[in-house]
């Protein structure tokens, strides 16, 4: 049986906010410094598709994925830079409603 597009959907989108949510704690905690890179993201966070997921989510995807970082330069990449410019917060919503996630 074949599992429905809309719960792989909902599936993806969690998985991108607990790994938004683990990048800016690792952030806030100091042990992820900005700029990073891919590298640094897969060290701190003890995963190993930080490769995949910076450009997935960069300001510009090709994709129109969530944009949540900006490319400093090649495979230099920032958060802050990123909210600041678009005014997109971590869930992928304004940074003006009262509960993001």
């Amino acid at each position: 049986m074949q599992v429905p597009v809309k719960s792989e959907r909902r599936t993806s989108v969690v998985a991108e906010r607990r790994t938004m949510r683990h990048i800016r704690e690792a952030i806030e905690s100091g042990t992820l410094v900005q700029p990073f890179r891919a590298s640094d993201v897969n060290r701190a966070l003890g995963i190993d598709y930080g490769g995949v997921f910076l450009p997935k989510h960069r300001v510009g995807n090709p994709g129109g994925f969530t944009q949540h970082f900006i490319q400093i330069e090649r495979g230099l990449i920032s958060l802050e830079i990123a909210e600041a410019e678009t005014g997109i917060g971590s869930c992928g919503q304004s940074k003006n409603r009262e509960n993001p996630c």
